[in-house]
């Protein structure tokens, strides 16, 4: 295989095993426990109801493996046939049971997942904070974050489990921006990559009519844009 076709096989793996983690988190969250737990002011407490740990990011790390081990394969295919002194050809292998190797997969995995839980954790504790501070009420300053459940499927949609804390402040930041009834900061929306071009037409018209985004309108735009940065963090994975 070609590098172009290894990413093109593997890439997509990856990005799957990661937002099946994702819904995996989702799935197991007890919505009472978390807004009990912000009813009495312990966002930390929220936070650990959610139960972000590593270990349910194992079938990342299995994809992880899978991707690691054909690339070396795929490496020593592609070195130069050579003979040793006493004329026989030396037979390349890659394994990922050698010690450098197996050390080096470790190293990755555990970093990759270690950074994705810690940083997990710190972007949630913010956007329950935020939350908070606008005035937004427990219940749901944490259907904000954990999703609300689609009527159609039964899963949590939306919310910003599986985003990062950079990217979380990103998208409080165009809702400040949409909801404070400033043009200039109202206009900035449009210069979102990730945003749903839907629904410019209702920024628009908000802008023109001197008004902030409020409501329902608000909240499907952020909801569309925080769906559609959670497919670009499995990208960036």
């Amino acid at each position: 295989m070609t590098f172009d076709e290894l990413l093109a096989k593997y890439e997509p793996a990856l990005a799957a095993a990661f937002r099946q983690a994702i819904e995996e988190i989702k799935s197991g969250i007890v919505l009472r426990v978390v807004v009990e737990r912000l009813e009495r002011g312990d966002v930390n407490g929220a936070v650990d109801a959610m139960q972000i740990e590593p270990e349910v990011f194992s079938a990342l790390e299995i994809a992880l493996q899978d991707a690691f081990n054909a690339g070396g394969t795929n490496a020593v295919a592609e070195l130069p046939k050579v003979m040793d002194p006493q004329g026989n050809r030396v037979i390349w292998r890659f394994g990922v049971r050698n010690p450098v190797a197996e050390a080096i997969l470790r190293d990755l995995s555990s970093t990759m997942v270690t950074h994705i839980t810690d940083d997990q954790r710190q972007g949630i504790r913010l956007a329950l904070e935020q939350g908070l501070a606008r005035g937004a009420n427990p219940r749901s300053t944490a259907l904000d974050v954990v999703g609300r459940q689609s009527r159609v499927t039964g899963r949590r949609e939306g919310g910003v489990i599986g985003l990062t804390r950079y990217q979380i402040e990103f998208i409080e930041r165009a809702r400040l921006h949409l909801d404070s009834g400033d043009p200039d900061l109202m206009n900035r929306y449009f210069e979102l990559k990730t945003r749903d071009k839907r629904f410019d037409r209702t920024v628009m018209a908000a802008i023109r009519a001197g008004k902030p985004v409020t409501g329902e309108a608000l909240a499907k735009i952020i909801g569309r844009l925080r769906d559609k940065n959670l497919l670009l963090r499995g990208e960036m994975l």
